[in-house]
């Protein structure tokens, strides 16, 4: 007895022993400095809690069948370019006629002035395409009085500073108050816009593209009715047929009239039944008159 209950207290100490590393193997997530660690929950993704930098462990870790976490880094960068149509030359897909600025931002996440968690999800994803929208949404603002009513490039050349210094404090301002600290943006000088003489050759392009449209328009339009044209005498040619059909299946001997009548033009036929030999319009008996002319039957009216 004694040395059972000894037995069932080693097992016990043992699963306890098993227990204790289990958690703590997979609880233990040191979180470093710069960065933080975001529970999800498995069955719908959504976030459950953020553990700040320095924590060394994560519950949640000990059931990895409901939870996932994501450690993400505060201090970010990205690097895009701004790509933007003129107005008067939005019909050409090529970014020869386009502008396009190439621009780099560095920027911190205070995570706990941040109140939608999701934006964490996938490494902060869509932080990085708030910022990059939001950027070209400011130098939008500052491209338009240069590309309405019409297109002013060469004058963008004298004010690239002015608004390279009103997109930085702009989209400043705008992430401050979703809890992203713009540390640095490098807008860099190699922009591409079209000169005069490209801006030309663009609505020149342009101009042809829409004749050649215009006319690819018009030949499938003549194309489209001439197939209806076709399509309609098919159908009247169908019905004629069919409708010959008819006349020789009701009227067999009538292939045998057309056959002779073919022959000679001085011959005279008159369509009779093979089994008694006696014209049609005896043997009904309802025909009177002479036998119609040559070409003239009444199967046919």
């Amino acid at each position: 007895m004694v040395m059972m209950k000894s037995f069932f207290i080693k097992v016990i100490f043992i699963l306890l022993i098993a227990a204790g590393g289990y958690i703590f193997i997979t609880s233990y997530r040191p979180v470093p400095e710069g960065m933080i660690s975001v529970v999800y929950g498995n069955q719908d993704d959504a976030p459950v809690i953020v553990v700040s930098a320095g924590s060394r462990f994560v519950i949640q870790g000990v059931a990895p069948w409901l939870y996932h976490i994501e450690t993400i880094a505060l201090d970010k960068r990205d690097s895009f370019d701004v790509k933007m149509t003129i107005p008067s030359l939005v019909g050409l897909k090529d970014e020869y006629y386009g502008i396009s600025i190439p621009v780099s931002v560095e920027y911190s996440i205070e995570w706990d002035k941040v109140s939608d968690y999701t934006l964490f999800r996938n490494n902060s994803l869509k932080i990085s395409n708030i910022i990059f929208e939001d950027t070209v949404r400011f130098f939008s603002n500052q491209l338009q009085p240069y590309l309405l009513p019409f297109y002013r490039g060469p004058a963008l050349e004298f004010r690239k500073e002015e608004i390279k210094a009103a997109v930085r404090n702009g989209l400043t301002d705008k992430l401050a108050g979703q809890g992203i600290t713009l540390k640095r943006i490098d807008i860099y000088e190699n922009w591409t816009y079209p000169d005069n003489e490209r801006y030309r050759e663009g609505l020149q392009y342009l101009a042809e593209l829409r004749r050649i449209e215009i006319e690819n328009a018009k030949s499938l339009s003549l194309l489209k009715n001439r197939l209806e044209g076709e399509k309609i005498q098919e159908e009247a040619l169908y019905k004629k047929y069919r409708e010959m059909s008819r006349i020789i299946k009701q009227n067999p001997d009538i292939l045998k009239y057309i056959y002779i009548d073919k022959l000679t033009d001085d011959l005279k036929v008159i369509v009779s039944s093979d089994k008694s030999m006696v014209p049609l319009f005896l043997e009904e008996g309802k025909n009177k008159g002479s036998v119609s002319e040559k070409g003239e039957i009444n199967n046919l009216r």
